[in-house]
């Protein structure tokens, strides 16, 4: 009983932590007005790199 009382504390705490870093990311967008997005080179058809090199997906174009 201690165990899981000890688990669900550990969850309840340390999820706290990532609400604090979506308020840093929001207050980054705020101060440079920019949003910055990244993709995985290899994940067809989602995003991949066609023969030149360039980033092409479905991701891709939804990110333009």
């Amino acid at each position: 009983m201690r165990a899981l009382l000890a688990s669900i504390l550990f969850v309840v705490f340390s999820s706290s932590g990532v609400y604090a870093g979506d308020i840093s990311t929001l207050e980054q967008i705020t101060k440079t007005e920019k949003i910055r997005i990244g993709f995985r080179e290899s994940e067809p058809p989602m995003s991949f790199l066609d023969k030149g090199g360039n980033p092409i997906g479905y991701s891709i174009d939804l990110c333009k």
